[in-house]
């Protein structure tokens, strides 16, 4: 082999190890690969799991809102229940204190209504 032969080889050699070709899978290449298309399955998997939770957490919302409406429901029958015993009570204490067998809506009344007044102070 004669040294010219070998300073042509040369520099393609230098070239190729500075400047190397780009591999296969590294080329732009319009199909996706195989890990970019088990990337988007993912991808895909995680936004129909999110999309479930999303419906799984308004239904418990919604659930959730009917309780507490069924709760106050429940709260304000009992809050008009223990009303009707407060009259009921007032009302027989006045009438067993003043000995009188009749008393007026308007007295028991005015009586719960200062009852409550004291009790909120």
């Amino acid at each position: 082999m004669s040294n010219e032969s070998f300073s042509s080889l040369l520099p393609k050699a230098l070239s190729a190890v500075l400047h190397p070709a780009a591999p296969p899978a590294l080329n732009s290449d319009p199909q996706p690969r195989s890990s970019e298309k088990n990337t988007k399955a993912d991808v895909e998997q995680l936004q129909s799991e999110l999309r479930d939770l999303r419906d799984q957490f308004e239904q418990m919302k919604s659930q959730h809102n009917k309780e507490i409406k069924l709760l106050m429901n429940e709260l304000d029958e009992e809050k008009r229940i223990r009303l009707t015993l407060q009259v009921e009570v007032v009302g027989r204490t006045q009438i067993i204190s003043s000995g009188e067998t009749e008393i007026s809506f308007e007295v028991i009344i005015s009586h719960i209504l200062s009852l409550r007044w004291k009790s909120s102070e």
